[in-house]
C-alpha cells in the first residue's frame, strides 16, 4: 500500500509523515502534532489519498485544547507552639479576577484569623477573604472592578497557621477550586496540595526523685535527668514546689537539643527531722506534656555522732577516749564496750569530762569482755 499524502482541512494539525509504504497485513501509525493557539473543542478531518482500490479514506480529528490554569499550596515547617506562613501560587494563561479555594484543617493547624495576605506583585486592587466554618478554611480574592491578577506565574496570596500538635507532617488539599475569568468561568486545570511539618519536643523522666537521707544541718542536692527524644529543642520553662523550701539551683528556663540528655539539680533545706515528700512541677514546651510533675521523697535525720579514740599507756593500761558531736540536745548517752576478755575496767575509771558536771554515770560488766556505760541527769539537764 502506498499512502500519497495525508492532508488535514486545519492547517494546526500537522502529520509528521504525508507518503509512506506499508507492507502487506502491515500496521503504521503515523503521528499528528496539534499545536492550539486557543481553548475549546476542535472537530475537523483527515483525509488519507494512496493507492488502495477503495480510494481515499477520512478520519476526524477531535481534540480539547484547555488553557493552563494550576493553583499549587506550597510547604511550611515549624516547631509546635509557633505559627508557619502557608504561600499560594497561581500559573495561569487565562487573565484570572478571583480566586477561590478551602482546605480541611486538622486539628494540629489552626487559622491564624485575618492573616491572609496579597501578593502585591500581583494584586491589582484585589482583596482577600477567609472565613472559617468549624474545621473548613475558605480563602477568597477578587477584585471589586473584575481586574485581572498581575503576570501569569508566581505566588498571589499567603497565610499563617499556628502548630498546636505534636510532630508529624499535615497535608493541605485545596477543595472547591475557583479560578475564574472575568466572564465567572471556572479556569482551574489543576491543583497540587501542601503540607506543614511540625516539629515537637519530647520529654522523657522519671515520675519520681529520691534524695536518700542528709543531714538537717546541710541542704540536701539530688540530681534529676531530662532527655529530648523529640524532633525539636526542649524547653524546661520553670519549675514550682507545692512545699517550701525546695528549688531549682540551675537557672530556668534551659533548652535541650533534640536526642540530648540534662540534668537539673534539685535542692531541699530542711528544717526538721524525718522523712519528706512533695511534687515538683515541670512546666516545659513539649504539646504532649506541659506539666510534668515528679514525686520527690527523702530523709532527715539529727546528726549525733560519738567517736572513738584508744591510746595504750606506759603503765600498761589504755585509755579510751569517747567524745559526742551533737546536733541535738543530749540529756543521756549509754554505749556498750566490747574488748578482750584480758581488757578489764571499773566505774573508778570513768573519768567525766567538762561537759557533764552535773551528770551521774554508771560503768556495768554486762560479761567477760563487755561493759556498759550509762551517763544520766536526774534533772534531765543537757
Amino acid at each position: 500500500l502506498t499512502i500519497e499524502n495525508i492532508i488535514t482541512t486545519d492547517p494546526l494539525f500537522v502529520p509528521k509523515q504525508t507518503a509512506l509504504t506499508i507492507e502487506a497485513q502491515q500496521t503504521v501509525s503515523v503521528t499528528i502534532e496539534y499545536a492550539p493557539v486557543e481553548r475549546g473543542a476542535v472537530n475537523t478531518e483527515v483525509v488519507v489519498a494512496s493507492n488502495a482500490i477503495n480510494g481515499e479514506q477520512v478520519a476526524t480529528l477531535v481534540a480539547d485544547p484547555f488553557s493552563v490554569n494550576e493553583l499549587h499550596v506550597g510547604t511550611a515547617s515549624g516547631i509546635a507552639d509557633s505559627m508557619v506562613t502557608v504561600s499560594i501560587k497561581m500559573n495561569n494563561m487565562e487573565p484570572i479576577v478571583a480566586m477561590q479555594c478551602a482546605f480541611k484543617l486538622p486539628k494540629q493547624l489552626e487559622y491564624v484569623p485575618n492573616s491572609m495576605v496579597v501578593n502585591p506583585t500581583r494584586s491589582n486592587g484585589h482583596q482577600p477573604l477567609s472565613v472559617l466554618h468549624g474545621d473548613t478554611l475558605v480563602l477568597m480574592l477578587y477584585s471589586m472592578t473584575n481586574q485581572a491578577l498581575h503576570a501569569n506565574d508566581g505566588d498571589i496570596a499567603t497565610f499563617q497557621l499556628r502548630l498546636n500538635g505534636s510532630s508529624g507532617t499535615y497535608y493541605l488539599k485545596p477543595i472547591n477550586v475557583v479560578l475564574s475569568n472575568v466572564t465567572e468561568e471556572n479556569m482551574v486545570s489543576a491543583t497540587s496540595q501542601g503540607k506543614v511539618t511540625i516539629k515537637a519536643p519530647a520529654i522523657s523522666s522519671n515520675a519520681s526523685l529520691a534524695f536518700g537521707s542528709h543531714a538537717i544541718t546541710e541542704e540536701a542536692y539530688a540530681t534529676y535527668s531530662v532527655r529530648n527524644n523529640g524532633s525539636a529543642p526542649l524547653v524546661l520553662e520553670r519549675a514550682t514546689f507545692l512545699a517550701e523550701g525546695y528549688r531549682v539551683v540551675e537557672e530556668l528556663p534551659i533548652t535541650i537539643a533534640n536526642y540530648k540528655t540534662t540534668t537539673i539539680t534539685v535542692a531541699y533545706q530542711p528544717t526538721e527531722e524525718g522523712d519528706f515528700s512533695t511534687t515538683m512541677n515541670l512546666y516545659t514546651n513539649d504539646p504532649n506534656n506541659r506539666l510534668k510533675t515528679v514525686a520527690l521523697s527523702g530523709h532527715v535525720f539529727e546528726p549525733n555522732a560519738l567517736s572513738l579514740m584508744g591510746e595504750s599507756n606506759q603503765d600498761g593500761t589504755y585509755t579510751l577516749s569517747v567524745a559526742m558531736e551533737n546536733y541535738t540536745d543530749i540529756v543521756a548517752v549509754q554505749y556498750d564496750v566490747h574488748w578482750r576478755s584480758d581488757m578489764t575496767t571499773s566505774q573508778a575509771a570513768f573519768k567525766p569530762s567538762e561537759r557533764m558536771p552535773s551528770h551521774s554515770y554508771s560503768v556495768t560488766s554486762l560479761d567477760e569482755d563487755s561493759y556498759r556505760v550509762i551517763i544520766y541527769s536526774m534533772s534531765n539537764a543537757t
